[in-house]
Formats: structure tokens, sequence, C-alpha cells
């Protein structure tokens, strides 16, 4: 029987994933699953366990290096049971022959939505409108004021598990054209999804939409700033779901301000939101409060049970995280205010 252990300082991980469907799937592949849970904890803090097989990580678990041979001798593989890997893992694991997997498929999907949503909102006119508040008035006068999808330029930048789902999503309504930058996928693979290669730049300049879905490093950190808001036409809208980072805030502030551009935000410099940001007073920022990828939650640990299992099966993963992704991912904490 393989022996999982989950390591996490989260009191509520059974709340937060625990299904039906995982104590079936447990049966079925024959795992057995053991907590280590407490504040604060240390790869020091952890008991010594040759039989552990597979470790089982979530948001506030402790960064896996080399150190957990010294408590797991025989570890094999690695499951994250959130989005990027790489706030727990350490490229000294695949020296090891360790597999690295994560949940980010599933989150995706979620996130994926909320573009989808919000990208349908901007192209309904929403912000003009609509009547969402007490005392807000429908705007009669301007009501056909709207953009057709299918007359629409949708920007991308990057091209990982997000982007893919989103575009699989959004080609229902059949937009006009997507542009995507990406680093890494070939002009071939974007034009099977249904996309067109552009730089960044072209991105910007040329989208109605533009959706932020590259991971926080120190190569995307600021990297849209005062003069790339600049090149977005008049109307069109940014949308980060992905990391705050990737945006210069003060710029995006400044620009909003001036009423030219629209903005949908899921992530921020800091979390919780101060109350006296100037983020609320802009009548053309919509924001949600970092729970973009939260719908689905209760299917992460039951897809991280069936990775391990087709790894067993040698069949084809979609959540295995190499060491060449693992570099590209978001490293966490990277543009943040402390609160």
């Amino acid at each position: 029987m393989k022996k999982i252990v989950v390591v996490t300082t989260m009191a509520a991980f059974q709340q937060t994933f625990w299904c039906e469907e995982v104590e079936k799937k447990l049966k079925e592949y024959g795992y057995e699953l053991s907590f280590i849970q407490q504040p604060k904890l240390t790869i020091a803090d952890l008991p010594y366990d040759e039989s552990v097989d597979i470790v089982v990580t979530s948001w506030g678990s402790p960064r896996c290096t080399e150190e957990i041979f010294s408590k797991f001798p025989n570890m094999k593989i690695l499951g994250h049971c959130a989005g990027s890997a790489a706030a727990v893992s350490s490229p000294e694991l695949y020296d090891h022959g360790v597999r690295v997997f994560a949940a980010n498929w599933m989150m995706s999907r979620s996130v994926a939505e909320w573009c989808t949503l919000m990208t349908l909102l901007h192209s309904r006119n929403f912000f003009h409108a609509t009547c969402i508040r007490h005392g807000d008035r429908m705007n009669w006068k301007d009501h056909f004021a709207m953009q057709d999808l299918h007359e629409m330029t949708i920007g991308c930048w990057g091209y990982g598990d997000v982007t893919k789902h989103f575009l699989r999503q959004i080609s229902v309504f059949e937009p006009k054209r997507i542009l995507i930058c990406s680093g890494h996928a070939s002009q071939e693979e974007l034009a099977a999804a249904g996309g067109t290669k552009a730089t960044l730049e072209e991105v910007l300049a040329q989208s109605d939409v533009v959706h932020c879905l590259v991971g926080v490093t120190p190569e995307t950190l600021h990297r849209i700033g005062e003069k790339e808001l600049a090149m977005m036409k008049d109307g069109a809208a940014i949308l980060n779901c992905g990391r705050a980072g990737l945006i210069c805030e003060e710029p995006l502030i400044a620009e909003l301000a001036k009423r030219r551009l629209y903005a949908y935000l899921d992530v921020f410099y800091q979390e919780p939101l101060s109350e006296d940001s100037p983020l609320y007073d802009l009548p053309n920022l919509i924001m949600t409060p970092h729970n973009a990828g939260f719908p689905g939650r209760k299917t992460f640990l039951t897809f991280l049970l069936d990775e391990f299992h087709r790894a067993e099966l040698g069949e084809k993963c979609l959540g295995e995280i190499t060491r060449d992704r693992l570099g590209k991912m978001t490293v966490e904490g990277l543009g943040k205010k402390k609160a």
C-alpha cells in the first residue's frame, strides 16, 4: 500500500479539499493517507518515516528541499494541492528522481472562467449600462453601446494552463482574433489553439481586452508600466487574475484615473486590500477578492490522486511539473506589500 502524508499548516485542509470522492479514490488505488498538520510547520518538525512514498503540500506548507530526504528517505512524489509548485518544491528534488505534480490544471479552469466572465461583462459595456447597486440607474440613452465579441481582439500575455482553458471557453463566442504573447509556444501550437503569436507590445496595442496570465518571475515583475499602458487603445480593458506584480500599481491607478481604460482585478499588491486604497474610488474598475480560482477546490486532491495513479501506470499526466517548468512558475511574494 502506497503511503501518502499531507504536510500542511492549514487548519482547514480537510474542509477545503476533502470530499467523498477522495475517500473512494484512496480505497480504489490502495493509498493510505495521514496528516502532519500544525502552525508554522518546518521540515525539522517532521518525524522520520521511511515508509512515506508521496508527500502532499498546499498553501503555507514548508518548502521541500533536500532536507526532506532526512525525514522521508524513500519519497518518490510531491503533490502540491494548489497552483504554483515553486513555493514548496526545490529543483534538488529532481536530482533524487522525485516527480512533482500540482493541481494547477484544475485551479486554472476556474480562473479561466473568471477571465471569460469578465471578458463578457466588458463586451456588454457593464460599467455604463448596468444597475448593480441600490441608487444606480440604468443607462437607457447608451443602452446599445456595446462591443460585439465577433469584432473584438482578445489578447493574452502567457500561454499556460489558464490560457489554454480560457481559449477553449472563449472560442465558443467566436471572437474576431486572439493574440498571444508566449516565450515558449510556437506559432503552430498557438494557431492550433485558435491564436496568433504576437509580442507583448502588439498584444497591448491591438487588443480590446488584455489578459495578464503569466507567472511572476524576476523577468516579468513590473513588466507593464506607464509606457505599456499608454500603448493600449482608448476604451480597452486590462484584466489581471494572476499576479499583481505583473502591472506596476501606481501607473495603473494613474491611467485608470484618466478614465481612458478599464480594468478587472482579482489580485493586489496588498491583500486584503486596505480600506483606504485609491482603487475603491475608480468607477472604471471591477475587483474581486483573490477568489478567481476558488470554485472547484474540492477537485484538487481527487485530481492529484488520479495523477499519482496515472504515474504508477505509466500513463500521460496533466499535472506533472517538469524541472524546466518549475523554474518558470510564480515566485511567491514577488511584488507583494506586507500588510
